[in-house]
């Protein structure tokens, strides 16, 4: 098995409650939540074999979740046209 698919696997079982349970402590909408969760592994899964070199992934993480939460709340105060 590729060593980074293993890689993303076990952050995934290890983070995914977490991070769940954090975005969900900041936005109520459970579909905005999911999105969240799902952008942030997407993003996890796509940059995975950089990841497996990084110093602080669980950080990492962090600030990729409170980046998508903050983009979707700025979405929302917005005024559409």
């Amino acid at each position: 098995m590729d060593n980074s698919k293993e890689f993303f696997d076990e952050l995934y079982n290890s983070e995914f409650t977490q991070i769940e349970k954090y975005v969900r402590r900041m936005l109520y909408d459970s579909n905005a939540v999911e999105d969240i969760v799902q952008e942030t592994f997407f993003e996890v899964y796509r940059k995975r074999e950089e990841l497996m070199k990084h110093p602080n992934i669980k950080g990492w993480c962090d600030g990729q979740k409170q980046g998508d939460e903050m983009g979707r709340k700025a979405k929302k105060v917005q005024p559409g046209f």
